[in-house]
């Protein structure tokens, strides 16, 4: 969205900081704390970019490690974490 560029930028590097915290703690996938981090991952996706349905969402999970250059940029918050998110 034309404006809200840096506040879109925000809002997903929350969540993936987050998750890649959680990873380093050892929390497991399914732990609460995740799930309540995609599901505001979730919520960005359809405030920041577009209207998502949980099945797109969960394709999108999956880019996150089959997509080089995804994997490349989740990756920066912590090695593994585009791994851990999908």
């Amino acid at each position: 969205q034309v404006g809200k560029e840096t506040e879109m930028t925000e809002a997903f590097n929350k969540v993936f900081r987050n998750l890649a915290n959680n990873m380093q703690k050892g929390l497991a996938v399914e732990a609460q704390e995740n799930l309540s981090e995609a599901e505001q991952l979730f919520q960005a996706m359809n405030t920041y970019a577009f209207d998502c349905s949980l099945e797109v969402f969960a394709f999108i999970g999956k880019g996150y490690v089959a997509n080089p250059e995804f994997k490349k940029n989740i990756d920066q918050f912590g090695v593994g974490t585009a791994q851990y998110v999908a």
